[in-house]
């Protein structure tokens, strides 16, 4: 089949993806992401995570629930409170992106669905222009089951269903998007833009710094490793000393910095720990020690150097922010940041088993893994029901009763 003919089918494929759409969302999305690596796909998926924002289904335990009481309190705010209303958030916070997609929404509506659909669109932009860049940067190479599974992971490790706290997940689409054009690109102007997540989440700044120091060192496998290995030893951080340092760089770093630290917080976070079921403590842990091991079997198969600059990039920034991650994870909620650790694990495994070891049936290692996978799936899902409107999966036309019944996905399939 000639190239021509081969890019006319993939643009009938998607145009037939469109109309499926168009009758029954859900199916159309599931075949768009099938298509993933053909172009017009992410405008389907786009276009579902669009759905999905508008019936967001408001869970008051989750936080979703403070995001839409803060539109609804912006909506109430006089339009001549505009000037009070920013130079409010200048001396309070850092991360003042979100305020201000809040105030601009809350100027039409105080329906939530807006706000959310707002956030669905900007996060999914994010997630698969990264996913798209690296998938089809290697059009070249067929899809095994090996590299599929890896591709799965890093979809699923910050999805659209994390809306509900979009600062944090959407500062990590940020912060991963922008480091991938700086290795695919090479221009310093990417790692600049990469600390605009500091302005979505305040808590990015040793991230960011982290990745200028990645920019001076370059890929240094083995240094990185032996740091991921020393971190394991790290058994204890002194959050005295942090909230002492925090006092110095300004008022509202120091209140965020509080915020997550004092003790309130972290016997919230306990608490709700205590009311995790088993499988739900067990999942994080065996996801983690599958990822140590396959990323140590890639090392020990390449050193993490290849002909591949993308590849080696994001192998090195794997072990590196591993290091951050399992010191950063002592503190309350600082395990959040594995998710920019699995961008980049997953990513390059991905990779890995695309361009490097091209076995189409799944490794022994990985048969390890597929179970592993399952569960961290299912546990996701089974969260993201709570915020699924049960009409976002049917028919389209039901869906316009979703904006009148908030029924979530959970009551009907639990």
């Amino acid at each position: 089949m000639t190239p021509y003919k081969t890019k006319r089918r993939k643009t009938n494929d998607i145009r037939y993806i469109w109309v499926v759409f168009l009758f029954w969302p859900l199916l159309g999305f599931l075949l768009a992401w099938y298509h993933i690596r053909t172009k017009g796909s992410k405008y389907i998926i786009l276009a579902f995570y669009l759905l999905y924002g508008l019936l967001y289904v408001i869970n008051p335990f989750m936080d979703g629930a403070r995001r839409a009481d803060r539109l609804s309190e912006a909506h109430k705010e006089p339009l001549s409170n505009v000037f009070f209303y920013i130079n409010n958030l200048y001396e309070t916070t850092v991360d003042f992106l979100d305020p201000i997609i809040i105030y601009l929404v809350s100027r039409f509506s105080d329906f939530h669905g807006f706000l959310f659909a707002t956030y669905a669109v900007i996060f999914g932009l994010l997630s698969l222009k990264f996913i798209q860049n690296l998938s089809r940067r290697y059009l070249g190479y067929p899809m095994n089951k090996n590299a599929l599974l890896f591709f799965i992971l890093l979809v699923w490790t910050n999805f659209i269903f994390e809306i509900g706290g979009f600062r944090m997940w959407t500062a990590a689409w940020i912060f991963s998007l922008s480091t991938l054009y700086y290795l695919t690109n090479r221009k310093i102007k990417y790692i600049v833009i990469a600390s605009i997540s500091v302005l979505m989440h305040f808590s990015f700044i040793p991230l960011a710094l982290l990745l200028v120091a990645y920019y001076f060192l370059g890929n240094r496998p083995k240094l990185y490793g032996i740091l991921a290995i020393g971190s394991l030893f790290v058994s204890e951080i002194d959050i005295g000393s942090l909230q002492f340092y925090s006092s110095s760089l300004g008022s509202a770093i120091e209140h965020k910095v509080d915020s997550y630290t004092n003790e309130q917080y972290m016997a919230k976070r306990e608490s709700l720990k205590q009311n995790y079921v088993w499988f739900m403590d067990v999942s994080p842990m065996l996801r983690l020690y599958f990822t140590y091991i396959s990323l140590a079997y890639v090392f020990y198969r390449t050193k993490g150097v290849t002909k591949d600059f993308v590849f080696n990039g994001l192998f090195s920034l794997s072990l590196l922010f591993l290091a951050f991650s399992n010191i950063s994870s002592l503190l309350p909620s600082g395990g959040r940041f594995r998710v920019v650790f699995y961008t980049f694990a997953f990513a390059s495994l991905f990779l890995y088993y695309l361009k490097f070891e091209k076995k189409y049936s799944l490794k022994r290692l990985n048969w390890i893994g597929l179970p592993i996978a399952a569960l961290f799936l299912l546990i996701k899902f089974r969260i993201a029901t709570d915020t699924i409107s049960l009409y976002l999966v049917g028919p389209s036309v039901v869906m316009p009763f979703g904006f009148y019944d908030s029924v979530p996905l959970k009551d009907f399939l639990f």
